[in-house]
C-alpha cells in the first residue's frame, strides 16, 4: 500500500481542497545538543503542524520531552502571534510571512501513542475535527514527512561538524556525532526557526489549478490567498483554552462534605445543593497543581478550591505517593495491632488461670472500702 501500488489520484489536495486541514507529526532530530555548561543532552524531538493544503507550517515544538507534553507545547505555538515569537529569538517577520494564529479546523494524525491519547481527542471540544490515519500508512501524510525532511536537510550541510547526524551514524567504524556536540536548545531553535520561516516563504511550491495567475507559488502565500474565501476553516481559541482542553479528566463524586477527585476533596460555594444532593460528574485536573479542579459541564471549565491544605500546591503524584504510604503504615499498624490483641489475651489468659477461684464475702464491702481508701491517704 505503501511503495508498490499505482497512484492515479488528484494528490491529497482532493481531501484537503483548501487550507485548513492540519497534519500532525513528531521526530527526533539529526542533531546532538548541549546544556549551558556544554554537556551533552541528547537530541531533540520536533513535532510539527503542516496545512495540507499549503504545505506551510503551522506552528511546531522543540524539546526534550515527546508525548502530550510536546503537543501542548505545538497547540499553544499554532496560536502565538508568530511575529512576536521570532522576535523572542531575534527574528523579525512580517505578519503575512508567518500569518497563522489559529487552529485548523481539522487535525490529521497517525495513530501515535500521543495522538491516540484521551487528552488529545478532547481538543474536539474546541470545534477541532480529529481524523485518524491508519498505521503503516506514512504517505498519506506526505506534507508533513517533507517538511521534516526539508527543515533538516537545510541546515544540515551547513552544521555539518556542529553535532548533526549523517547516514553512517551507529555503524561500524562511523563518526562518533555526540562529541561534535556544540549547540544549546535555545541556539538550535532560532536556527530551526530561520529554517522555518525560509521553508514557509522562500520555497517554490506546486500551486493547485485554481491558485495559478493568483498566487505567487510560496507556501505563506497560498496560505492566505486560500483563507480569505475559506475562514471558517480556522479556529480562533485562546491558550487558556488550549491548555484547559489538554487537562487529563477523571470522575469526581458530589458529597455533603466535598466533591471527592482524585481521594482529594473540593468546595465550590455555588454549588450547595450539588453536595447535599450527590452524584457523580466530570473533572479536569492539574496533574502538576492539586490546589484547584474544574468541574466539566456543557463546555465550561468551573474551579473548586482544594479543602485540605496540606496538599496545597504538590503534584498529584505526591498524593499518589502519600496515600500508598499511608495505606502501608496502616497495613503495618493492623497487623502488629492484631498480634497485640493475640499477645495480650494470652498474657490475661495467664493471669487468670494463674488465680484459683474463690468465694468471695459481700457483706461488709462498705467497711472494707472505707478502710482501704484510709490507706490511699498514708
Amino acid at each position: 500500500m505503501r511503495n508498490h501500488r499505482p497512484l492515479l489520484g488528484e494528490g491529497i489536495r482532493s481531501f484537503c481542497p483548501s487550507a485548513g486541514y492540519g497534519m500532525f507529526d513528531s521526530t527526533v532530530c539529526d542533531i546532538f545538543l548541549v546544556n549551558d555548561e556544554g554537556e551533552l543532552i541528547g537530541r531533540p524531538i520536533l513535532a510539527a503542524c503542516v496545512d495540507a493544503y499549503s504545505s506551510m507550517c503551522l506552528g511546531y515544538s522543540l524539546g526534550l520531552t515527546g508525548g502530550v507534553e510536546s503537543l501542548e507545547r505545538l497547540a499553544l505555538n499554532l496560536v502565538e502571534d508568530k511575529t512576536d515569537w521570532c522576535r523572542k529569538f531575534g527574528i523579525n517577520i512580517k505578519e503575512e510571512e508567518w500569518n497563522c494564529r489559529s487552529l485548523p479546523h481539522v487535525f490529521i494524525t497517525d495513530l501515535g501513542r500521543e495522538y491516540a491519547s484521551q487528552q488529545f481527542s478532547q481538543l474536539s471540544d474546541l470545534g477541532v475535527s480529529i481524523v485518524n490515519l491508519p498505521p503503516y500508512r506514512p504517505e498519506l501524510k506526505g506534507a508533513v514527512e517533507k517538511f521534516f525532511d526539508l527543515i533538516q536537510a537545510s541546515f544540515k550541510k551547513e552544521l555539518a561538524t556542529k553535532g548533526v547526524i549523517f547516514e553512517d551514524y551507529q555503524e561500524r567504524g562511523g563518526v562518533d556525532y555526540r562529541k561534535k556536540a556544540t549547540f544549546t536548545i535555545d541556539e538550535f531553535e532560532k536556527i530551526l526557526l530561520l529554517c522555518i520561516v525560509n521553508y514557509n516563504t522562500k520555497r517554490a511550491i506546486d500551486l493547485p489549478p485554481e491558485a495559478v495567475g493568483k498566487v505567487k507559488p510560496f507556501a505563506n502565500e497560498l496560505w492566505s490567498w486560500s483563507l480569505r474565501n475559506h475562514k471558517d476553516n480556522v479556529i480562533d481559541v485562546t491558550k487558556i483554552e488550549i491548555q484547559m482542553s489538554l487537562l487529563p479528566r477523571t470522575k469526581g463524586i458530589f458529597k455533603r462534605d466535598g466533591l471527592y477527585v482524585n481521594r482529594l476533596r473540593y468546595r465550590n460555594g455555588s454549588f450547595t445543593e450539588r453536595f447535599l444532593k450527590g452524584g457523580n460528574c466530570v473533572v479536569a485536573y492539574d496533574p502538576a497543581n492539586v490546589g484547584v479542579v474544574y468541574l466539566f459541564e456543557e463546555g465550561n471549565y468551573i474551579p473548586f478550591q482544594l479543602i485540605e491544605r496540606f496538599f496545597d500546591g504538590n503534584t498529584i503524584s505526591f498524593v499518589k505517593e502519600f496515600y500508598a504510604m499511608k495505606a502501608k503504615d496502616q497495613r503495618e499498624a493492623q497487623t502488629l495491632e492484631t498480634q497485640g490483641a493475640i499477645n495480650l489475651t494470652r498474657e490475661l489468659d495467664l493471669i487468670s488461670k494463674s488465680k484459683p477461684n474463690i468465694h468471695t464475702e459481700v457483706k461488709h464491702a462498705k467497711e472494707n472500702r472505707t478502710i482501704e481508701i484510709k490507706k490511699e491517704g498514708k
